[in-house]
């Protein structure tokens, strides 16, 4: 009896404990809770919100575009197809042969809204079905993360002008060999659009569109290298700038001042750092 009567006493003491425990924590907590809401007010800062990512994966075809944000979509696929026909991407392939049709790589279009509300399109070829090669043959360098910390020191000590660049419709600028003969077909609203904005296109009686592509394009396994040749060709041959020996993604080049221009670049997107406002 003795021994049951210590134990219930231990036990009482235990939950009153813990219990007593359990309150400290919660007015800590509150504490906390109090103290952040003084530093937003303190500090005009935004109250939290869970982030939303969803928009970066919702691609639609072009009939639900269509459907669903209307002549914004219309205008957006007009222009991705219009830059088509300003870069020259295609040309028309009037009689294919059944090797042709059968090896052609499909073209799709999808939709996506931007942040800001703009509807955008991007027309890319179904490359999964293309020869796979050596990753040397088809990757695109890109500029290594200590080239960047230590060009940006050099821009902060030396008090450099610094601009970004984001190359558009980047890869439709490189052209494609003439040994790889990449034939394309549109069908469907892609392929229907595309003859009205380009009239010397005809589909065949089925509606489908043979085309053979004369620029990279995006969703071909060459295309990211292709487009650094270009770039790397522009640079060194063109604009007599040098290529880093240690980073081939740092260019440098000496203007008739004295000062050096410096560009990183990033696939389509660079980074330019001078002294001179040339």
């Amino acid at each position: 009896m003795k021994m049951n009567l210590t134990l219930k006493k231990v036990i009482f003491y235990e939950i009153i404990g813990r219990d007593k425990d359990h309150k400290l924590e919660q007015t800590e907590e509150n504490d906390k809770s109090d103290r952040k809401e003084e530093d937003k007010k303190a500090y005009n800062l935004r109250p939290s919100r869970k982030r939303d990512y969803s928009y970066h994966f919702t691609m639609v075809s072009i009939k639900t575009g269509l459907e669903k944000w209307g002549d914004k979509a219309k205008n957006a696929l007009f222009d991705e197809l219009n830059l088509f026909k300003k870069e020259k991407v295609f040309e028309q392939v009037v009689s294919p042969s059944m090797e042709q049709m059968k090896s052609a790589f499909r073209v799709h279009c999808f939709m996506t809204k931007k942040r800001d509300g703009r509807i955008k399109a991007r027309a890319v070829a179904d490359g999964r079905s293309q020869v796979w090669y050596l990753e040397e043959q088809t990757y695109s360098p890109t500029v290594r993360l200590e080239s960047i910390m230590l060009c940006s020191l050099i821009d902060a000590l030396e008090g450099h002008d610094v601009i970004t660049i984001d190359i558009k419709g980047a890869f439709l600028k490189a052209h494609v060999p003439k040994e790889l003969d990449l034939i394309m077909k549109m069908d469907g609203d892609l392929a229907r659009i595309f003859c009205e904005l380009n009239p010397s296109f005809v589909r065949q009686e089925e509606g489908t569109l043979y085309l053979r592509c004369l620029k990279a394009l995006y969703g071909h396994i060459e295309a990211a290298r292709l487009f650094y040749n270009e770039l790397d060709y522009s640079l060194t041959r063109r604009m007599n700038y040098l290529r880093n020996k240690y980073d081939p993604c740092v260019y440098n080049r000496k203007n008739e001042d004295g000062t050096t221009t410096t560009i990183k670049t990033h696939v389509d997107n660079l980074k330019v750092s001078s002294k001179s406002s040339d």
